[in-house]
């Protein structure tokens, strides 16, 4: 029996809701991936999303992949739908977690980001893109985007891709009230509150955002760690992992 990753790590995290999404369009974020276990019945479960970095490496959490086998993944692309019967799917030779030992690592960790290979290459179109990593770290009170799906156990799931307008808070002294431990001793680390250019709709989960890339201007900038709704427009909505200083390592080991 497989022992999937719990979800609801933080209480705090799973009680609130709030209005800060969308439904992403068809084709808005071709570079949008997803992770997905395949279960001895066949049925594939939704475990984190991910961005599609070349034709064969996909970036994700280490937490949503390292635990279990890589002929157990799929990957999914070109679709913003979970659910549609036509969604193309890759299979996995290798996940590779950039830390030691292997498995030592937390949700709020430094040690949280893992390249995972397909074993076909990724077929490139209008829907399906690359996304390159950005050498720039996020900026204090610039707006990102911020797509992900839900998970299956949220209350209010939803098959369909959600985006979310965010901006970067440095200081990360701001998270603590979200996650009740000390980031601000964790550097790769960085909070986000809700962007007042988010009209966003009702219906949101409280919890199911990992993975989820977090961009600009067609760079990726970091990759969603934990989120929940938001009570007011200061409120801290997300923690996020920066992905300027693994830049270089991660560059180098997508190469083969």
């Amino acid at each position: 029996m497989y022992s999937f990753l719990p979800l609801c790590v933080f209480a705090l995290l799973c009680q609130v809701q709030g209005t800060w999404a969308r439904d992403a369009k068809e084709g808005e974020f071709p570079y949008q991936a997803a992770v997905l276990l395949r279960l001895r019945n066949k049925e594939l479960l939704y475990i984190c999303s991910g961005a599609i970095l070349n034709q064969r490496y996909i970036l994700t959490l280490a937490l949503c992949a390292v635990q279990y086998k890589p002929s157990t993944i799929n990957i999914l692309v070109g679709s913003n739908d979970l659910a549609r019967r036509n969604n193309t799917y890759y299979t996995v030779d290798t996940v590779r977690q950039f830390s030691q030992p292997k498995y030592n690592v937390t949700i709020f960790s430094r040690n949280n980001i893992a390249v995972v290979r397909v074993k076909n290459q990724i077929i490139f179109n209008k829907r399906v893109q690359p996304i390159a990593i950005s050498n720039q770290d996020v900026m204090n009170g610039q707006t990102y985007s911020l797509t992900a799906f839900r998970n299956h156990i949220d209350p209010n799931y939803s098959t369909r891709l959600q985006l979310f307008l965010v901006m970067a808070i440095q200081n990360n002294k701001q998270c603590n009230s979200l996650v009740g431990i000390g980031l601000d001793s964790v550097r790769e680390l960085f909070c986000m509150t809700a962007s007042p250019r988010d009209t966003g709709n009702e219906n949101l989960p409280p919890f199911s955002y990992q993975g989820g890339p977090i961009a600009s201007k067609n760079e990726l900038r970091g990759l969603n760690i934990a989120a929940r709704g938001r009570r007011v427009d200061k409120d801290i909505v997300a923690v996020g992992l920066r992905l300027a200083p693994y830049r270089n390592m991660i560059n180098s080991a997508i190469k083969n």
